[in-house]
């Protein structure tokens, strides 16, 4: 077992969202995005991206290809995971609070 700090902007009562991407592990807080390399367990990257939702708050992850896709409760943030850069951001009203949670799936070329 091995464990690894890291930053997602979410506090004890928050909560975040993780997926695999190539040999990473990509988790997303309310207000980054982390790049944590498997093999020596060390955050690559981190991303600041918008979600809306508070560091209570919880937020929704995927991951299409190379595009990493987060989204709160009032923003989807999209990122290149090659470049770790936000190549987009659209707003969105989810009806949840900031302080609530919400979910995101990539189906091709669409993140709902």
């Amino acid at each position: 077992m091995w464990s690894c700090i890291i930053g997602t902007g979410a506090s004890f009562n928050g909560g975040v969202a993780v997926a695999l991407h190539g040999d990473e592990i990509v988790v997303a807080g309310p207000s980054k995005i982390l790049f944590v390399d498997a093999r020596t367990r060390a955050v690559a990257a981190t991303v600041d991206v918008e979600t809306g939702a508070s560091f209570d708050g919880g937020v929704g992850l995927a991951v299409a290809g190379d595009v990493v896709v987060v989204a709160g409760p009032r923003r989807m943030s999209f990122v290149d995971a090659t470049t770790r850069t936000v190549v987009g951001e659209v707003g969105i009203d989810t009806g949840a609070h900031a302080d609530g949670s919400v979910g995101v799936a990539c189906a091709g070329d669409m993140a709902v």
